[in-house]
């Protein structure tokens, strides 16, 4: 099954890594009325948002409110930092003459 990793950075400067799994995907297709396959179609930041809150509160991360969580957060971003990362060109091997 899919999982969404997502990194939230709060306006206080915190940061925390959000893992949406099974169950909270299933929550999303509850609460949005909408197939999880429709998440990567017509993305809409709430979606982001409320997936990566679920995360974090079915982890006791998050509070219970979800419009009070928002108004913390500065920015989200979907998938691993490892994802995000810039991989360094191979450097070529020195010739001698």
């Amino acid at each position: 099954m899919m999982r969404f990793t997502m990194s939230v950075q709060y306006e206080d400067g915190a940061d925390a890594t959000a893992v949406a799994s099974v169950p909270d995907l299933l929550a999303f297709e509850r609460q949005f009325d909408k197939p999880i396959t429709e998440f990567g179609s017509g993305l809409k930041l709430e979606w982001i948002l409320w997936l990566a809150w679920h995360a974090l509160q079915r982890n006791d991360k998050a509070g219970n409110d979800f419009e009070k969580w928002v108004k913390t957060v500065a920015n989200v971003t979907v998938g691993d930092s490892e994802d995000n990362k810039i991989v360094p060109l191979e450097s070529s091997q020195p010739i001698g003459l």
